[in-house]
């Protein structure tokens, strides 16, 4: 007796009545694998492959099948034609029954604006969605890798620069093969590690953007083991990144130097990447050119885009924002004041400020970007007109600078555009910032990641007072105690630097005794450092018994109290000898056998 679909509600009871279908024909996995390759061998119309593990899958209740692979295993299997309608009615009832994940929704209803696909230029009142999607070349491979992820869980990354299309061409490929799938974007990289933890089948993890969900100073990025459980759950997790940001996590560190970004290495090694030019390539162009007539912003984007600027790029405004900024009219306050403020949001981001920027720091950074003539006319409300400027729309699609809202009616502060910070970091990477600056930094922006990242810039553009003031407000990070303590040492500060690491310790941090350690060791205070291993230190004793710096006196070494060495493992016995050998002073060194 034929298995009646009209029966199904869930999920589990599809997976039982397409196990029943199988038995019911008699096809091994490999029979049904075999038969849906002759199909698609013969072009039938409709025709997919049927893998082993698919067809398990859909039969074990482990994925729910596809309109596509549902159907081609009907009729490998031999159902009639007429029933296959209500199978696929049973297929939606049980997708119906897949509980989301708290802020998920499908695919199919996800509004790409919100995903991170650019506002485009307006040239219509009425133009307000995106335009028509131009085909790109690398459509092909990208739905190639979301459909094989989709069946058996991968990580699909896109990289290139911004706006040229990463964030589109991505949507558009998981659009078109998991319509019906759950699609969950995280807020932050423990959001990711709390879903890895209780996966939801069928889910699309949208990480556009990528760098905010790896390693930062100061915070871990996502682990590569959460992104292992995520697709051993057979989800698909999508990403796009910068790539300035892709190509430092890859690379292998300096030897002897901190592995910062090994996770960052070990998880982006799990990803299928795939590059997006940052121009239009000819065949790409032609596609344009077809589509163009129904939507005038494609029109004038193929008329303005070149060698230098893109399609994308132009639809994005973003020519329009660098002429926005670089063209401003110095005899005019609004303009100019509005140029420095945007000026100063760019110089705070190369830097380091990711976080948005408020209208205190902006209003006490743009007076470095005027000149006296400028601020001495500037009228009263000059900080509302140059804020006004710089958020200005072009185009009706985006802005220099973009509020950020802390509620209703309330600004939290301003992001800079994205194309316009990448223009800007090449243009400005030599450009030394302000005095008047690095004070607003220190005084207005108090994101705990940024003001690290900052304070490292600082030390590199030899502004250590304010690296200085930014490391002692965070020093609760050990980081920023390791940083501190160098930049102290590095300017003969050895008191300060090895109170600060003290304090560190006294606070608990557990590093704070190994480098406080070393620090004495280095600096010859032997006195400090005998002192400390009397009271336990592991540390200190361990020094005690290292090679001796440069620097170090002798007699010091010989002097010290023995027990020390023998308390600690043979291999620090022999690094003493050693030290010792290499001195001719082997008659000072521990008893035979010890």
């Amino acid at each position: 007796m034929p298995v009646d679909p009209s029966t199904v509600r869930t999920p589990a009871e599809l997976a039982v009545a397409l196990s029943e279908v199988k038995a019911a024909c008699g096809l091994s996995l490999n029979d049904i694998r075999r038969r849906a390759d002759d199909f698609v061998q013969r072009s039938v119309p409709h025709a997919v492959p049927l893998p082993r593990s698919t067809v398990g899958d859909i039969c074990s209740g482990e994925s729910l099948p596809s309109p596509e692979t549902l159907r081609m295993f009907l009729i490998v299997c031999g159902v009639a034609e007429d029933t296959i309608d209500g199978w696929m009615a049973a297929r939606v009832q049980a997708l119906s029954k897949i509980g989301p994940v708290s802020g998920s929704e499908r695919v199919r209803t996800a509004d790409p604006r919100n995903l991170g696909v650019h506002r485009s230029i307006q040239v219509d009142l009425g133009a307000e969605g995106l335009p028509v999607y131009v085909p790109r070349d690398i459509d092909a491979e990208l739905r190639t890798a979301v459909t094989a992820a989709q069946g058996r869980g991968g990580f699909v990354l896109v990289k290139g620069s911004s706006s040229v299309g990463k964030t589109r061409a991505l949507f558009e490929a998981v659009k078109a093969v998991c319509p019906d799938w759950w699609l969950l974007h995280p807020a932050d990289v423990a959001a990711v590690r709390g879903f890895a933890d209780t996966p939801v089948p069928r889910t699309v993890v949208w990480l556009d953007k990528l760098d905010p969900y790896l390693t930062q100073l100061g915070r871990a990025g996502v682990p590569a083991g959460a992104m292992r459980a995520l697709l051993a759950a057979k989800l698909l997790v999508v990403a796009t990144l910068w790539p300035d940001e892709y190509i430092p996590r890859i690379a292998l560190p300096t030897p002897g130097q901190d592995d910062m970004y090994a996770e960052d290495r070990e998880l982006l090694g799990l990803a299928r990447i795939i590059e997006v030019e940052h121009t239009f390539s000819d065949d790409e162009r032609r596609r344009a050119e077809s589509l163009a007539a129904d939507d005038p912003r494609l029109r004038i984007a193929l008329d303005t885009s070149g060698a230098d600027v893109g399609v994308t790029q132009v639809l994005a405004a973003g020519p329009d924002l660098i002429r926005w900024w670089e063209n401003a009219d110095v005899t005019d306050a609004r303009q100019c004041c509005g140029k420095a403020v945007i000026t100063a949001a760019l110089d705070a981001r190369r830097l380091g400020a990711t976080a948005p920027l408020t209208r205190d720091f902006l209003i006490a950074a743009a007076p470095a970007y005027l000149s006296n003539t400028q601020q001495a006319t500037a009228p009263p409300n000059w900080a509302d007109q140059a804020i006004g400027y710089a958020t200005t729309k072009l185009h009706g699609a985006t802005s220099c600078l973009t509020p950020v809202a802390a509620g209703m009616g309330q600004i939290v502060g301003y992001l800079t555009a994205d194309y316009l910070h990448q223009h800007a970091r090449q243009l400005r990477s030599t450009e030394w910032l302000p005095d008047l600056v690095w004070q607003a930094l220190v005084d207005h922006h108090d994101d705990g990641e940024d003001a690290l990242r900052v304070a490292d810039s600082a030390e590199w553009q030899a502004a250590p007072r304010y690296a200085e003031l930014l490391y002692q407000r965070h020093a609760d990070v050990p980081y920023a105690v390791w940083r501190l303590k160098n930049l102290l040492a590095g300017q003969g500060r050895i008191d300060e630097a090895i109170d600060t690491l003290q304090q560190a310790e006294d606070a608990g941090h557990g590093s704070a005794a190994r480098w406080l350690s070393y620090l004495l060791f280095q600096e010859g205070r032997f006195d400090k450092l005998r002192q400390r291993a009397d009271a336990g230190d592991k540390y200190a004793a361990r020094r005690l018994t290292s090679p001796l710096p440069s620097q170090g006196p002798l007699d010091d070494l010989f002097d010290m109290p023995r027990q020390h060495a023998r308390s600690e493992t043979i291999a620090a016995a022999q690094r003493l000898i050693a030290s010792l050998t290499d001195l001719d002073h082997t008659e000072d060194g521990l008893p035979n056998g010890q």
